[in-house]
């Protein structure tokens, strides 16, 4: 499948119109809502990001309103009466949240904010955004720092879900060999526990033979997709975001400290998906 760092490429469209659901039924893709941001947030133990998950407030808004001067309440008020606005200064926040939460670098974040979402900085907006962000989450450099510790010393980091990535070359005498091993010790708790989570939704809904009537198809990181009949398919979507929300952490010893959201998307093939409004 097309991954989703190539989803807004010329080929991302054409290569997902290759995979439609059978007749009389739909493809259905789910994923957790921000679950990276969520995941890093328990394993940092980070008080601002729980709070905000805790208050169903949205992150990209805390984010980048701090950076443009606005609050949480006016950000809120400018989505009503400048929409264009409100999605330009969210955006921001998108790229410094997904860009700096694991230890980017200025010059990194600068430019991974305008290839990966249109937003231009100049070196001191982009260093200024980062310092305040870190301000804003302060226990993230605190993690950076503790896993990559453990790592140069034991060789290796551990997911939430017990997932155990070895890091062999992180005492390397190379600086970037050491620095890219640094940057998976860092990631690789975040990014392993995240798609975990979502091979054991796949799992699950095997075991509960789901499969027979809503088969999966593929996953792609932390996204899976399933064909669901097509007739009464609020059915079927609504049993997976059911199942994906409620994972039975306690048997890996785990206690999250904010609840995971899914979200869903439905279509006829994959390059086609809309958001599934769920019943309140």
């Amino acid at each position: 499948f097309p991954s989703h760092d190539s989803e807004h490429t010329k080929w991302a469209k054409k290569l997902r119109k290759c995979f439609p659901a059978p007749p009389g039924m739909l493809v259905l893709e789910n994923d957790y809502s921000q679950g990276e941001l969520r995941v890093i947030a328990c394993i940092a133990n980070e008080e601002t990001m729980i709070e905000a998950y805790a208050q169903g407030m949205d992150l990209h808004v805390i984010t980048s309103g701090r950076f443009a001067g606005y609050s949480y309440e006016e950000m809120l008020a400018l989505k009503k009466t400048n929409k264009e606005m409100f999605d330009r200064i969210r955006q921001l926040g998108k790229a410094g949240n997904f860009g700096l939460i694991y230890g980017m670098g200025t010059e990194g974040f600068q430019n991974y904010a305008e290839l990966n979402y249109g937003v231009k900085l100049a070196f001191e907006e982009a260093d200024k955004f980062r310092s305040g962000f870190f301000e804003t989450y302060h226990r993230l450099p605190e993690y950076h720092k503790t896993y990559k510790a453990f790592a140069r010393k034991n060789g290796y980091v551990t997911s939430l879900l017990g997932r155990v990535r070895h890091l062999p070359l992180i005492n390397s005498v190379k600086r970037d060999v050491q620095a890219g091993a640094e940057r998976q010790a860092i990631n690789s708790p975040v990014q392993g526990c995240l798609s975990d989570m979502m091979i054991w939704a796949i799992a699950i809904s095997q075991q509960r033979g789901w499969f027979k009537e809503a088969p999966c198809f593929g996953a792609i990181n932390d996204a899976k997709y399933a064909y669901i009949p097509e007739d009464n398919h609020e059915f079927y979507v609504e049993r997976e975001l059911e199942l994906m929300e409620n994972l039975p952490f306690e048997k890996v010893g785990w206690k999250p400290q904010l609840k995971f959201v899914a979200d869903a998307k439905i279509g006829k093939n994959m390059a086609s998906l809309v958001d599934f409004d769920r019943k309140k």
